[in-house]
């Protein structure tokens, strides 16, 4: 029995649909809703599609910001067989800290199940969980705040050679505006953005020599200098190159460390020889550290190493014998 529908395709009035009739009819009453629905499937590929690309680009940018760090600390330290593990640290307590800012929805885990299959087997499953959980992992290593300074920053600060604590050191910069980058990326667009230089600071200021020597005070006008046996005046006349005149001083250069860069301080009239140890004032403020001698010359203030009105004074010879301690490789 034929519906009223079905019946103008009955062509050859058998009261039945058959082959194309049945096609004709099944086309017309059913079309629109199975063209819908193969519009509806290719969209919603096309949009996984998508999506699973989103995906895979911000798991690969993860990666590259991870890499990033991984590299600029093997430029502090040189390569060490622990750094893998300590810049992934590092790094995932970064972006837990960074997630404390953010709605971690459906869309978040997504992206976080990317970035966890990007590191398999790195990763085990627990790890994902804690990110979506929001719960911060590894504080105790990478916090940077007034209260505490984690175990990451503190050992690098700590074990840097002098030559890399003089002004901003350009690998430590890079390592912390990566770091930065990482944790701006999972945060949230609302919420401020991060700078790790800043915020390391104060630390970093602890143990930071200075770009420059400070000025050395000022005689007071009213005491009478002591005498000296030996004036450095006639010491640098004496000791000066031939054919220049007046404005000569004499410099040594101070290694601090075996393989580690020289620093230049006025020898204030020491007679100083190559491997002497003495003792000079370094920073802020002026401690005292024993250095071994690697050069001493005669200069005008033109060609010195550094101003002769802003350099530092070696303070005295030292009795220590033994070679500096050697530069960590």
């Amino acid at each position: 029995m034929l519906y009223d529908s079905q019946k103008r395709f009955d062509k050859n009035g058998d009261g039945k649909l058959k082959g194309a009739e049945w096609q004709r009819w099944y086309q017309y009453a059913y079309g629109n809703e199975i063209e819908a629905k193969e519009k509806r499937r290719r969209a919603n590929a096309a949009a996984e599609q998508k999506r699973a690309q989103i995906a895979a680009d911000f798991a690969d940018h993860v990666s590259d910001l991870i890499n990033w760090m991984y590299r600029d600390l093997a430029h502090l330290e040189g390569e060490r067989e622990d750094q893998a593990i300590r810049t992934m640290h590092l790094a995932l307590y970064v972006i837990s800290a960074a997630l404390q800012t953010q709605k971690v929805d459906e869309s978040m885990r997504y992206l976080l199940r990317a970035f966890w299959n990007e590191f398999q087997p790195t990763f085990d499953e627990s790890v994902y969980q804690a990110l979506c959980a929001k719960q911060i992992m590894f504080a105790e290593i990478g916090e940077i705040s007034e209260k505490r300074l984690g175990s990451f920053w503190r050992n690098l600060l700590d074990n840097l050679p002098p030559e890399r604590r003089v002004g901003k050191d350009d690998d430590l910069q890079e390592l912390l505006d990566d770091t930065s980058r990482l944790y701006n990326y999972f945060s949230s667009d609302s919420t401020p953005k991060i700078d790790f230089a800043e915020k390391i600071e104060p630390y970093w200021a602890s143990v930071r020599l200075p770009d420059e020597p400070e000025e050395p005070e000022e005689d007071d006008e009213d005491e009478e200098p002591e005498e000296e046996s030996k004036p450095w005046t006639d010491f640098y006349e004496k000791t000066a190159p031939a054919g220049n005149s007046g404005g000569y001083y004499q410099f040594c250069k101070v290694q601090f460390k075996d393989g580690g860069s020289p620093y230049a301080y006025l020898t204030g009239g020491l007679p100083l020889a190559v491997g002497d140890f003495v003792v000079v004032p370094v920073g802020n403020r002026n401690a005292e550290k024993t250095g071994r001698v690697t050069d001493v010359f005669v200069c005008s203030a033109q060609d010195a190493p550094y101003p002769p009105e802003k350099a530092k004074f070696v303070l005295r010879k030292s009795e220590r014998s033994a070679a500096p301690e050697k530069s960590e490789t």
